[in-house]
């Protein structure tokens, strides 16, 4: 994923219950494209800045106040609408996504943005975690 991460407290620290990672992403950056985890519902909580998190039909700005869930099963993206950087941390319950996370940071090219979805090894890497990327 692009930006710096940092895996906060892993699934090894909590028995495999959640992971929870925190982000930097850089003005203006771009999320993932719009999927849903199919066993996993995700808390998202700005730490510093604005982000943009559309779940299902709503799109909200999201700034350091209270988290948002999203349930599994629910259409899910966010970005940097702003000029300014954005710190934001997102808790996985259940699963270890910390994996997950490095491995699709090993595929996005040098400039930070993501990955081709249509990539034979970035559906490969979402399949194996779960994840779907949802119809446009």
């Amino acid at each position: 994923m692009p930006g710096a991460s940092l895996v906060c407290y892993g699934s090894d620290d909590t028995r495999g219950a959640r992971t929870l990672l925190e982000w930097s992403m850089a003005a203006y950056g771009h999320g993932p494209p719009l999927h849903l985890h199919r066993e996993r519902t995700i808390t998202f909580h700005v730490v510093q800045g604005t982000l943009a998190l559309m779940y299902g039909d709503r799109t909200i700005m999201v700034s350091s106040t209270t988290p948002i869930e999203v349930s599994s099963q629910v259409p899910h993206s966010w970005w940097n609408p702003t000029a300014a950087p954005v710190q934001f941390q997102v808790g996985y319950f259940p699963h270890d996504i910390a994996t997950f996370a490095q491995a699709l940071a090993d595929l996005t090219v040098g400039d930070g943005h993501w990955p081709c979805p249509a990539t034979r090894a970035t559906i490969a890497l979402l399949a194996r975690y779960g994840i779907k990327l949802a119809p446009d």
